[in-house]
């Protein structure tokens, strides 16, 4: 019908110091991201990978993690 809308956002989400993205969504974004990858990921190993990373400082070795992917 010819209307234009415009929305100006200054910071988008994501932007580090002033509109950071919380823990939770985070989270969602990499399980979304995830579901789009070549390789199927199953939905537990995703819950799993997001947990490691959490606790990263108690991961004795990485490959802990990349083997999920």
């Amino acid at each position: 019908d010819g209307r234009v809308f415009r929305h100006l956002v200054d910071y988008p989400l994501g932007d580090d110091r002033r509109n950071p993205m919380s823990q939770a969504q985070i989270e969602d974004k990499f399980r979304d991201c995830a579901s789009f990858s070549k390789k199927a990921l199953p939905a537990a190993d995703i819950e799993r990978i997001i947990e490691r990373v959490r606790g990263l400082e108690n991961v004795a070795d990485v490959r802990e993690i990349l083997e999920l992917v």
